[in-house]
């Protein structure tokens, strides 16, 4: 698996950063004193960009940012260093006889940012995070539209997934790595979806309990599991729990305002969610939540919650009306399609009154 030792995401995003600027390879090359060959390898993937100097990677990004390319993709093309360390790890290190402890997924909480590249490249759908920055090219002849593995490095990706979220199930030290896994699995086939009688127990043990937990973090991702997999059930079940306890609920504004990129900080463990002290403005997480209240969106219950509890911590968020007219259109199409259950109704009419007030 040498080839995928590459680092295909990072070249391809690499790749789309370049075309941003409108530069070719040749171009590019003179601009940043190096061969064309080089170029070519870093975004094929043949020369892994990741292992270019630190000095080196800098000059390149600050050389392209000069040259007009895109900021986001510029930025992204860390995050598509760190994917493409994860999947690297679940391709060539067979976790049957790898130290556990070891994969980077067990010691990164990932952002929604890795999620969407590494789901680029797992699942082979664009990420509204490319789709949004990419500059439309017309090309000549057959051109890779994506960083792609083989059909063998996919089985073998998503086959070691589960080995690694077995292995890593019962030791509540490795918990982390073990709702990671299932999460990137279930880019898998929909087999994937399903719920083992070890993740049944935990979820049942944390909804019964009282306040935050080590477990919560897992429950949450269970439920999120299942839910995209077409089953609401334990999602129902989880926002009752952690709508019902203030230091649930601070867990679950911490970790969305990290998973949205509120927090410049890395957290290697999920301790961070039970942290009072945490700073982050919530606009982007205002925003992100509000993409989600459609009908039809499966975490479109745990958005509306999440958005009230943000309006309880910052109310200053939800004051003019370019945010709270909207806001109130997407909430009532909600409530008319009466696709809530019964807690998350109400909170949606909690909520609308409140905008309401507020105008």
């Amino acid at each position: 698996m040498s080839a995928m030792s590459a680092g295909p995401i990072t070249g391809y995003v690499l790749k789309l950063a370049r075309e941003s600027a409108a530069l070719s390879q040749d171009a590019t090359a003179e601009l940043l004193h190096v061969d064309a060959g080089t170029v070519q390898g870093w975004e094929s993937g043949r020369r892994h960009f990741g292992a270019v100097s630190f000095r080196q990677a800098l000059t390149v990004r600050r050389k392209l940012t000069a040259a007009g390319a895109n900021s986001t993709l510029i930025r992204l093309v860390d995050v598509a260093n760190t994917a493409d360390q994860v999947v690297e790890e679940l391709i060539i290190a067979p976790p049957e006889r790898h130290k556990l402890a070891d994969f980077a997924l067990s010691a990164l909480v990932m952002t929604n940012e890795v999620s969407q590249l590494l789901s680029w490249l797992l699942s082979s759908r664009e990420p509204p995070i490319i789709s949004q920055n990419r500059k439309q090219i017309r090309r000549r002849g057959p051109v890779a539209k994506a960083p792609a593995l083989t059909a063998a490095e996919r089985v073998s990706a998503f086959a070691n997934l589960d080995v690694i979220a077995d292995r890593a199930a019962r030791r509540s030290e490795l918990s982390l790595l073990h709702r990671q896994a299932r999460f990137l699995s279930g880019f898998g086939s929909p087999s994937h979806g399903g719920l083992t009688s070890f993740e049944a127990r935990e979820f049942g043990r944390v909804v019964r309990q009282s306040g935050w937990s080590s477990r919560w973090p897992q429950a949450r991702s269970i439920a999120m599991h299942q839910a995209r997999h077409g089953d609401p059930e334990l999602l129902q079940k989880f926002i009752t729990h952690a709508y019902g306890d203030v230091s649930c609920t601070l867990a679950e504004l911490n970790y969305s305002a990290y998973w949205v990129g509120e927090l410049q900080a890395q957290f290697s463990d999920d301790t961070f969610m039970a942290n009072g002290c945490l700073e982050w403005s919530g606009e982007r997480l205002r925003n992100h939540l509000a993409e989600r209240l459609k009908p039809d969106h499966y975490l479109a219950a745990l958005s509306i919650n999440t958005l009230a509890s943000l309006r309880t911590a910052k109310p200053w968020l939800f004051v003019s009306s370019l945010i709270t007219f909207p806001l109130l259109v997407s909430v009532e199409m909600l409530l008319d399609a009466e696709c809530l259950d019964s807690f998350s109704h109400h909170q949606a009419e909690l909520f609308r009154r409140a905008l309401l007030e507020s105008k």
